[in-house]
């Protein structure tokens, strides 16, 4: 496993299946992705906590845009990341509660810090997240 594959991607976000997924995300993130994915993702990875995306969005940004009802190019592309992680998690551990566990636990190859933490500061921490869940999917241990 190198990354999640686009049709993960695609459910975790909850957007409808297409029969070229990856190209099907290329699009909804240039044009921006409903609100709506939002709540959907938050729910599966921090049910509860309502500020879960201030910490990538600033929050009159993103109460403007959920008002609009879609977010710019470049807060999908950072969904699109956090949703990637999420993913791949998914795919190692199978179980969302251990899947969520994992995320929110700081990590000791991480500088300490949890691995949803590191994958929001940016997609080269969303990338080393992506790696460090393939270490564990290839049996070194972590």
């Amino acid at each position: 496993m190198s990354s999640p594959s686009a049709n993960a991607i695609v459910d975790v976000l909850g957007l409808a299946a297409s029969s070229d997924p990856a190209q099907f995300l290329t699009v909804h993130v240039a044009e921006g992705f409903q609100s709506r994915v939002l709540d959907r993702v938050q729910r599966q990875i921090a049910p509860g906590d309502k500020a879960f995306w201030t910490t990538v969005i600033p929050k009159a940004t993103l109460d403007r845009q959920k008002k609009r009802g879609r977010l710019s190019a470049q807060n999908s592309d950072r969904v699109y990341d956090i949703a990637r992680v999420w993913a791949a998690t998914l795919e190692v551990f199978k179980d969302k509660d251990a899947a969520r566990q994992f995320v929110h636990r700081p990590h000791m190859l991480l500088n300490n810090q949890s691995p949803i933490d590191v994958a929001m500061i940016s997609s080269a921490g969303a990338d080393q997240v992506v790696t460090l869940i393939n270490r564990a999917a290839a049996g070194v241990a972590l």
